[in-house]
């Protein structure tokens, strides 16, 4: 074999190297168009396949409300100022019964109760909702009243099921559980500004949760502050009682008045906190 056909088998086969590397546009079209018909019956079927899958979903509802921390006009601010005075003049008695705390204070408190299981057992209870939190089997977007599961809860019985065995009821820390994963709260360093939302499958009772909730941490609160108001203005009216000395009366007396402002605040404010 001679020098030149050595030359033109390494071109033959160069050649044959360029073509096969090379994509051929035309016959990838020509291919595609072949296999068209099972290619638009696969496209159908996912997508029939995708519509099923989402329908069959239970539409998730969020309820949002934005709550602004009220200003105390300085009387729960004054907390240490208060408890300072009346511990220079009693002695240190009403440590822990006077203060109250700024509004910030307040709300991250606040904050941290709507998240304790603490709270949510005790919502769960005030509020009776124990049967569709835990017996639920389907519910509908503007209904208060959901479809029971009469595998796990007879309504006219009032006999929760397991497995088909009677028993006492689902525990109140694993339902109060479940609803503190429906509930988010977060504040806004800035602003101040507390974000409380619920999710649920209905979207009534999505709203209806909100309010329930600032309801009763409201009233929480509120109670609270009555509580203490309430036994700093009764151990401050005892010293008055045992002391005799006038400017120690006069601060007395205005420690009383600030409680009596405070206790005034609890009665006459619908949104306490």
């Amino acid at each position: 074999m001679t020098k030149e056909d050595n030359n033109d088998d390494i071109d033959t086969i160069s050649s044959e190297y360029r073509y096969e590397g090379t994509l051929d546009f035309k016959e990838i079209f020509s291919e595609l168009w072949d296999r068209r018909r099972t290619i638009i019956i696969l496209t159908i079927f996912s997508s029939i396949l995708s519509i099923i899958y989402a329908l069959s979903l239970t539409p998730i509802y969020k309820s949002e409300a934005l709550l602004i921390p009220n200003s105390d006009g300085g009387l729960n601010t004054q907390g240490g100022s208060l408890s300072s005075l009346a511990n220079d003049l009693v002695g240190g008695g009403l440590s822990g019964i006077l203060g109250g705390g700024a509004s910030n204070t307040k709300s991250k408190i606040a904050m941290q109760t709507i998240k304790s299981r603490k709270f949510a057992v005790g919502f769960i209870q005030k509020r009776n909702i124990l049967v569709p939190l835990m017996a639920a089997k389907s519910w509908e977007e503007t209904s208060l009243f959901p479809e029971i599961n009469p595998k796990i809860f007879n309504i006219e019985k009032k006999v929760w099921y397991s497995n088909g065995q009677v028993y006492d009821g689902p525990n109140l820390q694993v339902a109060a559980k479940k609803f503190t994963a429906m509930v988010d709260v977060q504040q806004d360093r800035l602003t101040g500004i507390v974000a409380l939302s619920v999710q649920h499958p209905s979207a009534a009772i999505a709203k209806q949760l909100t309010g329930w909730i600032i309801q009763d941490i409201n009233e929480e609160f509120r109670r609270q502050d009555q509580l203490e108001a309430q036994s700093a203005i009764d151990f401050l009216t005892e010293q008055q009682q045992i002391n005799s000395v006038v400017t120690l009366n006069r601060g007395l007396s205005f420690l009383i008045e600030q409680q009596l402002s405070i206790l005034t605040l609890t009665k006459a404010r619908k949104e306490y906190i």
